[in-house]
């Protein structure tokens, strides 16, 4: 049983398996045999002993009231339109500044991209002249080649000549 699932079955009593199936029993397994499981079992267990007993507070009738007071009064509410925002270049720039920093990235991007671009030649057309220059890599491999070539026409010539005219 991997870590990650151990932990989960560990954290949210609600994905143990089913007493007494095998997947239980390899938890339990776990449990018994590593002590950092065994401390977070029993820490999660202290978490759900001390939740159930925790007993949530009403608010006050005047809660929702004073909530709704408090936002509207808040600085950080949004514009409600464009003369809003003329009005108040402060708070304007507060809340556009994520815009303006995407959109100044964006345009750094297409910039970059404009200034790298740099369009392809049309490729020269083939012509044959006289000689073909290759590199030196290369050179040496036809050189090779071509001794190899010379090698099996001599030896062609060799078994012609021991097979004597007219044997072929």
């Amino acid at each position: 049983m991997d870590r990650e699932k151990v932990i989960e079955m560990i954290l949210d009593p609600g994905r143990r398996p089913a007493a007494g199936s095998a997947e239980h029993r390899a938890f339990l397994a776990q449990l018994e045999n590593s002590p950092e499981y065994w401390a977070m079992y029993e820490q999660q267990q202290a978490v759900w002993e001390a939740l159930a007993l925790w007993e949530p507070v009403e608010p006050s009738a005047g809660f929702d009231r004073g909530l709704y007071e408090r936002i509207e009064r808040s600085p950080a509410r949004a514009p409600a339109g464009i003369w809003s925002w003329l009005g108040r270049p402060a708070e304007w720039f507060v809340t556009m500044r994520p815009g303006l920093a995407a959109g100044l990235a964006a345009l750094l991007l297409i910039a970059g991209a404009i200034v790298t671009y740099q369009p392809r030649r049309a490729a020269e057309p083939f012509t044959a002249r006289g000689s073909i220059e290759i590199g030196p890599a290369y050179s040496e491999e036809i050189e090779q080649a071509l001794d190899d070539i010379e090698m099996l026409a001599d030896f062609e010539a060799l078994v012609l000549e021991a097979e004597g005219p007219g044997k072929s």
